[in-house]
């Protein structure tokens, strides 16, 4: 019978031996993974340089991201280097992905992604994603969708549809926020409703603010607005002072219609004045505050964008970390919602004048509805 100390090497010796046997199952690329997480890509990159002396595929796929981010924003990158670089990343991904990588064919579409239609780049990105596609890569059809023409009448823009439909019906909220936009576009705005939705319950701030806008009677239609400029998101008053605008003109052409039933004596002037007040208020003061609200948000958006560290770091932590392997980064609907200074004039510009046509309608009221 054995002692109880040999019983009690023989269980640490079996905990060291399990413990070495995990060590060995350990994934090897779990270091670089957190280094990557935390932004220390230079660490990160020697951590999977160490896994990728084996051989190991998805070492060197990420390896490849690493040193590629690194690299291209760094302080001192210029024109030339970075044509340098994109080409180093390229021969890196296109080997991986000839060896059938799924992740790096993503990745070598995603060095071309949303190229200027039918050029080469344009070209080589689809055909990059199918590729990835074919191989296995889920996430790729939501890039190709995203990557594919916008414009309606181009040849590619039926198959980014039937994507964006399919993956928004599996659950995808980023494919239902824009599958809700391209129905909108295409006049089918009660279908749209229901992905706009699906969207904005995930978090997406643009179908936050294109549902209120489109659908202003729904009851949540002031929340989803708040939410948008909590998040120091410019959408949210941008759709909000357009809404206000539109409003605020109906109200008066309404005004304007009981003046005129009145000048035409088909209404007394009390009646005027009570569909007036039916009317809804006239209130382009809560334009302009919008339009201020959203050229504040916007520029506190750019400045924290300015400069080359905070170019950087935007970059870093748009790394896509994933257990089969980094991709360059998340793909989402980055697009601008045309908040340049051109829109937010543009609309103060009609605010603007309509204002003056209510000036000029409520004399013409007041003309018709005053004591004889």
């Amino acid at each position: 019978m054995r002692s109880p100390r040999a019983i009690a090497a023989a269980l640490v010796l079996l905990a060291v031996a399990g413990c070495v046997a995990l060590l060995r199952m350990e994934d090897p690329n779990a270091a670089g993974d957190a280094l990557t997480i935390e932004g220390r890509l230079s660490e990160a990159a020697s951590a999977y340089e160490r896994a990728a002396r084996g051989g190991e595929l998805r070492a060197q796929n990420n390896l490849a991201v690493v040193r590629y981010v690194d690299a291209r924003w760094s302080a001192d990158v210029d024109r030339t280097k970075r044509r340098a670089l994109r080409a180093e990343a390229r021969a890196a991904f296109s080997d991986l992905s000839e060896q059938g990588f799924a992740p790096a064919s993503t990745n070598l579409a995603l060095l071309n992604y949303r190229a200027k239609r039918d050029t080469p780049a344009y070209e080589r990105a689809k055909a990059a994603f199918e590729l990835a596609i074919e191989q296995g890569d889920a996430d790729a059809r939501l890039g190709l969708a995203f990557h594919l023409a916008r414009l309606f009448r181009h040849p590619d823009n039926r198959k980014r549809q039937r994507l964006l439909k399919t993956l928004a019906d599996e659950g995808d909220a980023t494919a239902a926020g824009e599958w809700g936009e391209t129905l909108i576009a295409l006049g089918r705005d009660a279908e749209a409703e229901r992905y706009l939705l699906q969207a904005a319950e995930a978090g997406n701030h643009k179908a936050q603010a294109e549902l209120a806008f489109r659908f202003p009677d729904r009851e949540d239609a002031a929340m989803w607005l708040t939410r948008v400029q909590e998040a120091g998101d410019p959408r949210g008053p941008y759709r909000l002072a357009r809404r206000r605008l539109l409003a605020a003109q109906a109200a008066s052409r309404c005004i304007e219609d009981a003046g005129e039933a009145a000048e035409l004596k088909q209404i007394d002037r009390w009646t005027a004045a009570t569909r007036a007040d039916a009317c809804g208020p006239v209130d382009f003061d809560a334009v302009d505050a919008a339009l201020r609200t959203t050229i504040d948000l916007e520029e506190a958006r750019l400045a924290r964008r300015r400069g080359a560290a905070a170019r950087r770091r935007e970059a870093v932590q748009r790394i896509d970390v994933r257990p089969d392997g980094l991709r360059l980064f998340v793909i989402e609907d980055r697009s601008t919602m045309a908040l340049v200074a051109e829109s937010v004039v543009g609309i103060q510009e009609r605010a603007d004048e309509a204002r003056a046509v209510h000036a000029a309608r409520m004399a013409r009221f007041e003309a018709a509805t005053a004591e004889p």
